[in-house]
């Protein structure tokens, strides 16, 4: 049973006080508090999704994911903490946008694959569909691409600003997407919006972000995901297809605390067809990439969501 009021206290204090005085501090510094930030985290399953539904799910739902995810046991312990450093890092990351010198740096010293290309793309006129997941340092690499040049919208949700969560906790998300539209060049629009402005933007040649990682829960259509067999969202092909956008992937790596490192996936044409053609390269880039460092992947809890009925070894 939580402690609501202790609950409060500490969300608080982590999110009204702590996060923005380690954001704060030079950057290896910043760094450093993250990490144990998150290790205390992983300790006490601390979680502001826990907090908001009055129970611990996190870290018992990573732990059973990185037990399908790894073949060595010994890593399993290690790696279900890794998940909560790691977020913990990210969140981090999230308030040094407010930042303008501190974000000139690490974008001098980071590492953007195919940057010239999608330039090169919206320069043609032609909107980009990009897609993610929620794996390391996923929002920052939003914000390179923006500074990078491209024309950036986000897909968010409104489910940051549910009343149960706490208002410190709303407040870091609000911030953080206002403060990340100086960077990506575009808006942060809630999908439950309606997604005519995603369908304009793309008509103007600008591009747009979508998280990929989470399930369509209207879909019918099934792909192999992770070993399971993940219910393919198709709004990003639709999407695409009305807009005659191109359609890539990008995963976005910390490597040092200035240091970041973008991979991508080139954007193609998609089969307008099939959105199992089109997506289905996707997302084997992005299996692949958290495959490599699974307790970077900061949704792995849903993974036990996906189908195991008609799980694909």
């Amino acid at each position: 049973m939580q402690n609501r009021k202790l609950n409060d206290i500490v969300q608080k204090i982590d999110y009204g006080c702590f996060l923005k005085i380690a954001a704060a501090l030079p950057a290896q510094i910043g760094a450093f508090l993250s990490y144990w930030r998150g290790l205390w985290q992983f300790v006490f399953d601390y979680d502001w999704r826990s907090m908001a539904l009055g129970k611990n799910y996190i870290r018992k739902n990573v732990n059973s994911a990185m037990k399908e995810l790894l073949s060595n046991r010994l890593r399993i312990i290690p790696a279900t903490a890794g998940r909560f450093l790691h977020n913990s890092r990210t969140e981090w990351q999230d308030c040094l946008f407010k930042y303008s010198d501190v974000m000139d740096t690490l974008y001098r010293k980071s590492h953007i694959e195919g940057v010239d290309e999608l330039l090169d793309i919206q320069k043609q006129g032609r909107g980009i569909v990009l897609l993610s997941a929620h794996y390391d340092s996923f929002i920052m690499g939003m914000a390179l691409l923006g500074m990078s040049g491209l024309k950036t919208n986000v897909l968010t949700s409104n489910v940051v600003q549910d009343p149960r969560i706490h208002p410190d906790v709303r407040n870091f998300f609000a911030e953080k997407y206002w403060l990340m539209e100086k960077y990506t060049n575009g808006k942060m629009v809630p999908y439950e919006n309606g997604l005519d402005f995603y369908d304009q933007a793309l008509n103007r040649g600008e591009s747009v972000v979508i998280m990929a990682d989470v399930q369509g829960n209207k879909s019918s259509i099934y792909i192999p995901f992770l070993s399971r067999s993940f219910r393919l969202p198709i709004g990003a092909w639709r999407m695409a297809q009305k807009t005659n956008s191109l359609i890539g992937a990008y995963m976005c790596s910390y490597i040092f605390p200035d240091v970041y490192h973008i991979q991508m996936l080139p954007p193609r044409e998609i089969d307008r067809e099939s959105p199992e053609n089109t997506l289905i390269p996707i997302y084997a880039f992005i299996e692949k990439t958290i495959r490599k460092h699974p307790e970077r992947w900061l949704a792995s809890e849903h993974l036990m969501n996906y189908d195991k009925s008609r799980s694909i070894q």
